[in-house]
């Protein structure tokens, strides 16, 4: 029994040891999460602005698992697993909402072979 928690115990450490994380910037930060600022708040306007300097690319054979630390990914079966980065924002109690969404800047990564969402297989827990 303690033979094979000690196994299982290597084995997380060794896998642990072959994919490392690396740091792929966008933009020159001291953060690695993504951030908001609000510019402004009150009874009849929310504006803010959304910052993500970067993502964690994971080199799995011939493709490249990228995150966000502390956000979700999409999930879609087979589909790219790509970050999905959300805040929640209060909107002010009102009777209709004018939402107005600016791109202020992108970046385009070239040579990323993204990995398939796999599909979730309910398993068994070593005991």
């Amino acid at each position: 029994m303690i033979m094979k928690k000690l196994f299982t115990l290597i084995f997380a450490l060794s896998t642990l040891s072959v994919y490392t994380q690396e740091f792929i910037e966008f933009s020159a930060s001291e953060k690695t999460n993504p951030g908001y600022n609000i510019l402004v708040s009150n009874d009849t306007l929310v504006k803010f602005t959304i910052s993500i300097p970067g993502m964690f690319e994971t080199v799995v054979d011939t493709f490249s698992r990228v995150n966000i630390k502390e956000h979700a990914r999409m999930d879609s079966v087979g589909l790219p697993e790509i970050p999905i980065v959300s805040f929640l924002v209060a909107i002010p109690d009102c009777d209709s909402i004018n939402l107005q969404l600016a791109l202020m800047d992108s970046i385009n990564l070239t040579n990323y072979n993204i990995y398939p969402a796999p599909q979730l297989v309910r398993g068994f827990l070593f005991t």
